[in-house]
């Protein structure tokens, strides 16, 4: 038994609640050995996310993957463009929210609901030196955060505008942050 992630399950259910409508993360197993954060805005997917997250193991990202194309019928923009880089990537990648409350669009998402408790614990928690900022409510979200550890900053457009070549060459800048040149 993870004693550390068990610590985390229950400080993350305190903060995200088990309401259906919350995605507080996604990642492989482990949340706590992921070294790149990628952020978004809110996730727009109506996947629950209690059902496929274990609190001695993590999160099962496969079966999420699953329910998720089950639901959604497809991989829709931002989750094909994420699909697309994170086999690129040569770190283990936690995908987090500026909000965790699902709404199909920011817009449609209530004010009440835009609190970035879930990300600033997570973040906290993990301390990832990279972090990918994809589109502008991510960015101004994490810069309101104080990053005492000082991961390198990525900005990125977001999701929907990452071309094939855009992703390649994100994933590249990724690769090159975890592991700097020696």
């Amino acid at each position: 038994m993870n004693a550390a992630l068990q610590q985390f399950s229950q400080q993350l259910r305190a903060l995200a609640g088990t309401a259906v409508n919350t995605r507080p993360l996604l990642c492989a197993g482990n949340p706590l050995t992921c070294t790149v954060a990628l952020i978004g805005a809110n996730p727009a997917t109506k996947t629950p996310f209690w059902s496929f997250w274990h609190d001695d193991s993590g999160m099962d990202r496969q079966a999420w993957i699953e329910a998720y194309l089950a639901i959604e019928g497809k991989f829709r923009r931002s989750r094909a463009a994420i699909e697309r880089l994170l086999p690129q990537v040569k770190a283990r990648v936690i995908e987090l929210n500026a909000f965790a409350a699902q709404s199909k669009r920011l817009h449609e998402l209530e004010h009440s609901s835009r609190t970035n408790e879930v990300v600033t614990f997570v973040l906290n928690q993990i301390k990832p030196p990279v972090i990918v900022c994809a589109g502008k409510t991510a960015l101004a979200a994490v810069q309101s955060l104080p990053l005492w550890w000082e991961p390198v900053l990525i900005e990125a457009p977001h999701f929907i505008y990452w071309g094939h070549e855009q992703t390649a060459q994100l994933a590249h800048r990724v690769n090159r942050s975890v592991k700097p040149p020696a």
